[in-house]
């Protein structure tokens, strides 16, 4: 035990295979925070030797022949402590206690897809941690699961009720393929229109076919499906529907022509 050398002089490392100490006790103040180093001869010592008596699982050191690396890893673990209680004629009596820490919070965040309707849903899983938990999305008080997403990143934090966070980042993915977006977003104009019918396409967008049916579903013009200006000066006067088509995928837009 090096608690009363450990900051007052320069320990001969070389020498020594297990040295402890404590942080508050060696600069004065109470126990807390308990420091266990180990020379690579003690380890090889605690893999390689088995005692003949058994030992409390506490005080274990290794699992199934190899150092637990948690132990030297900055995870905290349980120890115990005794409460001694003496009275006035110097009678002792003492009680020991296993002080238990809980578990690591963990935030496991799972996303599921968004159909182009805005129905994407998160759900922010905690474990570990000291229940219960205070859940965050993108900044924002949330509930564990979260319904009516759009496609898109969200970050994700569960709080336990001792201040303990953990953030997660989720990706909502999309279902909907390119050609219904891209098929969403072409706009027609004038409408209503008399000469010319102008299309606003996006540029990714390669279109198959390009028609113009009437209002029971006849088609009686096809154009060229890369036109941006549709001519209509030789159609009736009326109702019609403009279908466009893009690898299997067809939009209809309500069209009329005066």
């Amino acid at each position: 035990d090096s608690t009363s050398a450990c900051f007052a002089m320069d320990l001969p490392w070389q020498k020594l295979d297990v040295v402890t100490f404590s942080f508050q006790k060696s600069l004065g103040g109470e126990g807390g925070h308990g420091v266990l180093i180990l020379s690579p001869r003690a380890v090889e010592r605690l893999e390689s030797y088995t005692p003949s008596w058994p030992i409390p699982k506490l005080f274990r050191l290794t699992s199934k022949g190899k150092l637990i690396e948690g132990i030297v890893g900055a995870a905290t673990i349980n120890t115990p402590s005794m409460l001694v209680v003496e009275d006035a004629n110097g009678c002792k009596d003492s009680i020991s206690l296993n002080l238990s820490s809980p578990s690591k919070l963990l935030n496991n965040s799972v996303a599921q897809p968004d159909n182009g309707t805005g129905n994407g849903v998160v759900t922010i899983n905690a474990s570990g941690g000291s229940g219960p938990y205070s859940y965050f999305l993108n900044g924002a008080t949330a509930s564990q699961t979260n319904t009516g997403l759009s496609a898109g990143t969200y970050i994700t934090k569960v709080v336990d009720n001792k201040g303990c966070e953990e953030s997660d980042t989720v990706e909502v993915s999309s279902n909907v393929s390119l050609e219904e977006t891209l098929l969403s977003e072409v706009k027609a104009y004038p409408n209503p229109a008399s000469e010319n019918l102008n299309l606003s396409l996006p540029l990714q967008l390669e279109l198959d076919q390009l028609s113009l049916l009437n209002v029971v579903g006849e088609e009686v013009k096809t154009f060229n499906a890369q036109s941006a200006q549709l001519d209509i000066s030789t159609l009736s006067p009326g109702a019609y529907y403009l279908r466009l088509q893009a690898k299997g995928f067809v939009r209809t837009i309500a069209v009329i022509i005066q």
